[in-house]
């Protein structure tokens, strides 16, 4: 688990995301999960989400906003 604080300031983020109104939806990814492709229009699931990558992906947020910029403000 990341440290407290950390943890405080993600719930204050996606706080201000759903205040905002741009908020679709949000969720963490566990290290279990898989990746699912077609590649050749064949189903594959491999380890996921990036087994190569040495940083861990801990989730993810869904926001609806007009431009990029909006998204950084």
């Amino acid at each position: 688990m990341p440290d407290a604080k950390i943890v405080e300031a993600m719930m204050k983020f996606n706080e201000d995301l759903q205040k905002a109104g741009v908020l679709l939806a949000l969720e963490g990814l566990r290290r279990q999960w898989g990746r699912v492709s077609f590649p050749g229009g064949q189903f594959k699931v491999i380890d996921g989400p990036f087994p190569e990558a040495k940083e861990v992906i801990g989730g993810y947020w869904m926001i609806e906003v007009t431009s990029k910029a909006e998204a950084i403000e």
